[in-house]
């Protein structure tokens, strides 16, 4: 979790910096992976661990999907300076 949060931080500056149009849903992608990661972690530490394995592929596919498409194209904007 203190990983995701220094990265997308760090990203998210950047974002910033470039004054990417698409930020604020981007942003919402990081605040929703980044609860479902602390409710994964809520659950586990309370025991609760019959549905964390189902979460975690959940949060693993979101996060897939974010990279492929959301990732990839804050990418491509950098790369061609817009």
């Amino acid at each position: 979790i203190d990983y995701s949060e220094a990265h997308f931080a760090s990203e998210e500056l950047l974002m910033r910096m470039k004054s990417y149009d698409d930020y604020e849903e981007h942003v919402e992608d990081h605040a929703q992976m980044l609860d479902a990661l602390r409710g994964i972690a809520a659950e586990h530490a309370r025991g609760e661990t019959a549905l964390v394995a189902g979460r975690a592929t959940e949060t693993l596919d979101f996060i897939g999907k974010h990279i492929a498409t959301r990732d990839r194209r804050f990418a491509d904007s950098v790369r061609n300076g817009l």
